[in-house]
């Protein structure tokens, strides 16, 4: 990370000279979403004048790094999380990483204590890092699923799992969830529904989406627009298996035109394949050009992409990862509800699941202004 290593000593005095609140913005390295969904939330910390430093690890900060090149970039103590290439195996797999996992919040809440005394940081925003808050400062976690959904095969730990989780929480000043307070027309459902949440630790902060529905033009590798697009997403082997699963099927997939963006943020390479577009990485604005020319997108049903699709109101083919429980109970409530077609990877057909895509209806919400809000509150404690 000499990149990362370079911005730190570029950043060294900004602090210390303007005098703005310097807030630390920490994502967890599981998949690309929790990163991009702090995208809005950073571009919202600049607009109110704040400095913001970058702290995580990873193909996170890889990404962090390429959507704010002006912006200081920190390493932080990988979790070295290894995942399964079964779903079935996942929870025996997670199970037995916990140690290690907890080893990992530990360094990683006396990195982030070092980082802030070292940029006189007056607060933290950590999406899913347990061990980034800072003593005695404002510290605020973000997260969806304040209600863990465990596999059948560790039900009897749930109660067990949800202590922990709020444990940890409450070493936290706030609690911010990117989604709707409504009891009904939320996308997180049970996650963060399932019983009502104490103000004002808990704050519903409306969803976290990088798309926008009114983008000015941005130039791609191909200017073809796709019909279909791919997103791939969500931690090793996974991604790869879903990538080799979706190629195998376009030989007999000749129409329409598709584009596959691979979630790969270490190179910018671009190919074709007979209709299909293979891009490696895209920038927010590519993406979401092509987001808004697809008639469907093909996608894991990770939380931020839901938020990504309903900010664009798009149909789409949810995959979920296997053994991810969350993913699994989001696509079976949003198929439930009609809204998407939900399929499981074994079964995936990819033709056919695009055409019971465009039989649902697809979901949109109207942004309203709970972020701006909640980075007001939290920007008013320090100055």
């Amino acid at each position: 990370m000499q990149q990362a290593n370079n911005r730190q000593h570029q950043f060294f005095i900004a602090p210390f000279l303007n005098k703005k609140p310097v807030i630390i913005v920490a994502p967890l390295n599981w998949g690309l979403g929790h990163a991009t969904r702090c995208i809005p939330l950073i571009n919202e910390l600049l607009q109110q004048d704040a400095t913001v430093l970058l702290a995580a690890d990873g193909r996170s900060l890889n990404l962090l790094q390429q959507e704010f090149p002006q912006l200081a970039a920190l390493q932080l103590p990988s979790y070295d999380i290894v995942y399964p290439a079964k779903g079935q195996q996942m929870a025996a797999v997670m199970a037995r990483q916990i140690p290690k996992i907890l080893r990992q919040i530990a360094r990683e809440q006396e990195a982030i204590n070092q980082i802030a005394a070292k940029y006189r940081a007056g607060a933290v925003i950590s999406d899913n890092r347990y061990g980034c808050c800072l003593r005695g400062k404002p510290s605020v976690f973000i997260t969806h699923q304040v209600f863990i959904q465990t596999p059948p095969a560790l039900r009897f730990l749930q109660p067990v799992l949800l202590g922990l989780n709020r444990l940890f929480m409450q070493r936290f000043t706030a609690c911010w969830i990117p989604d709707f307070d409504h009891p009904q027309h939320n996308l997180s459902g049970n996650l963060a529904h399932q019983k009502p949440l104490a103000a004002p630790f808990y704050r519903f902060i409306g969803p976290l989406s990088r798309m926008t529905a009114n983008l000015p033009q941005t130039p791609l590798p191909e200017q073809t627009p796709p019909q279909v697009l791919i997103i791939l997403s969500g931690p090793e082997p996974q991604r790869t298996q879903l990538e080799e699963l979706l190629l195998q099927q376009a030989t007999t997939f000749t129409q329409p035109v598709v584009a596959m963006a691979r979630g790969i943020t270490e190179t910018n390479a671009v190919c074709q394949t007979g209709n299909w577009q293979i891009y490696d990485h895209l920038t927010t604005p590519q993406l979401n050009r092509l987001m808004l020319q697809a008639e469907v997108v093909v996608a894991r049903s990770g939380y931020s992409t839901i938020m990504d699709l309903a900010a664009l109101g798009k149909k789409a083919v949810l995959i979920p990862t296997p053994g991810q429980t969350e993913q699994e109970y989001l696509a079976h409530r949003f198929m439930q509800q009609g809204v998407f077609y939900a399929v499981s990877q074994n079964n995936l057909q990819l033709p056919a699941a695009i055409q019971q895509a465009l039989q649902h209806s697809g979901l949109q919400y109207e942004k309203q202004n709970l972020l701006q809000n909640a980075v007001k509150t939290l920007i008013g404690l320090l100055i």
